[in-house]
């Protein structure tokens, strides 16, 4: 939208000012969006504090956006963060919300894979499956996982 509302030479040096902004803000709505769609995956990736991922909704599509995105640069950053957002949803026993869970669990697997760590995975999701053995509604869910995994 900026730019066009500046004459095109002037775009490059308004975009650097515009983006340098919007990563210094304290706070900004639609940073990790803007971030992807200027294709800043490094950028969008530092802007997020793994500590406090309290603050995301696990069914926020841009978050799972941008860990697609990271996926071959950033899997160790990847795999932290899905399992910070499939982790609470297992523990704390929200079964209308198993399959986000999944969800992030595949994307955790993709990213060990990516980073040549397949096995670890395994080793993961078979103590995710005795740990939740008795959640009859994720166990298949996990067990799914490891089916698709091999």
């Amino acid at each position: 939208m900026a730019k066009k509302l500046v004459a095109p030479s002037d775009w490059p040096k308004l975009r650097e000012l515009l983006l340098a902004a919007l990563t210094a803000a304290p706070y900004a709505y639609e940073r990790i969006e803007i971030l992807l769609d200027e294709d800043l995956v490094a950028d969008a990736v530092a802007s997020i504090d793994l500590q406090e991922t309290r603050f995301f909704s696990p069914r926020d599509p841009t978050l799972g956006r941008l860990a697609e995105r990271a996926l071959a640069d950033h899997p160790d950053w990847v795999i932290v963060l899905a399992c910070r957002m499939a982790d609470p949803i297992m523990s704390e026993g929200r079964s209308s919300r198993y399959e986000t869970a999944a969800l992030w669990l595949g994307i955790a697997a993709r990213a060990h894979k990516a980073c040549g760590r397949s096995a670890q995975w395994l080793a993961h999701l078979d103590g995710l499956i005795e740990q939740h053995r008795r959640k009859h509604k994720l166990r298949p869910l996990l067990e799914e996982l490891r089916r698709t995994a091999k």
